[in-house]
């Protein structure tokens, strides 16, 4: 994605390698961002990087959904990628 490509060359001599890195940069420039221009960014996704995106999304919420009912966390056997 050129986006991240754009995202990692403006702030890669900040980078520790951790991954509260990208947690804070994402957060922040999402945070800057209103619903018409992150739909416009939407937009430019392919469709495998859309559907990885809402999977990885959904899979997220619906494990943050079972640990409410167990009463634990939850970790995803998908390793932060949907097929």
């Amino acid at each position: 994605m050129k986006a991240i490509e754009n995202i990692y060359q403006l702030y890669k001599e900040q980078l520790t390698g951790d991954e509260e890195d990208a947690v804070i940069i994402i957060s922040s420039l999402l945070s800057e961002l209103k619903r018409e221009e992150l739909m416009l960014f939407i937009d430019e996704l392919s469709y495998d990087e859309l559907y990885e995106m809402l999977g990885s999304y959904m899979v997220k919420r619906l494990l943050m959904r079972i640990s409410q009912d167990f009463g634990e966390a939850m970790h995803s056997p998908l390793d932060g990628t949907i097929h």
